[in-house]
């Protein structure tokens, strides 16, 4: 019985050591030291914290089309704010706040000419908060507040989709 038990764990041991090797190995997100530029028309931060986002996962970043395998194009980026309820006056008591972001990977000078162009994609990332209680001054403050630190974190999701898909295409 206990030689059954050592060999047990043994084998438990192996198979987690592998399991471990592989989590390892695949932390990258497929993007392994690929040299990948982005372009697009939108604010220098988005593009600064997408280009944060791909050297964190191994991507080497370029600043040159030709001297990248492949090419992130972000063609737009989108924050809609709309009302999804009001009070019996007509107010509104709560808001949902949308972040969009529209790219397309394209093959970079480096690419050998195997990538074809890849088409518009869209990722969406989406949240409600609750408007202030109050007209007075403080509690519009705190409701901009609200607003901004979920567009913060919308921001970051949907960059996070984005890479995702990115990751799958390549």
């Amino acid at each position: 019985m206990r030689l059954a038990n050592l060999a047990l764990v043994l084998l438990l041991s192996i198979t987690m050591a592998g399991c471990g090797w592989q989590l390892r190995g695949a932390v990258g997100g497929g993007f392994g030291d690929l040299a990948i530029a982005i372009e697009g028309g939108v604010s220098q931060p988005i593009l600064d914290q997408v280009g944060r986002q791909l050297r964190d996962l191994d991507a080497r970043v370029v600043a040159d089309r030709q001297a990248a395998e492949r090419v992130l194009v972000i063609r737009d980026v989108r924050v809609d704010r709309r009302t999804v309820a009001t009070d019996a006056d007509g107010f509104a008591e709560a808001y949902e706040l949308r972040y969009r972001i529209d790219f397309r990977l394209e093959p970079g000078g480096r690419s050998g000419g195997d990538v074809d162009i890849g088409q518009v994609q869209t990722v969406r990332a989406t949240a409600a908060y609750a408007a202030a209680a109050d007209d007075n001054r403080q509690g519009m403050q705190a409701e901009d507040a609200e607003a901004e630190a979920l567009e913060r974190d919308l921001r970051a999701q949907a960059i996070d989709l984005l890479l995702a898909r990115v990751s799958r295409q390549l």
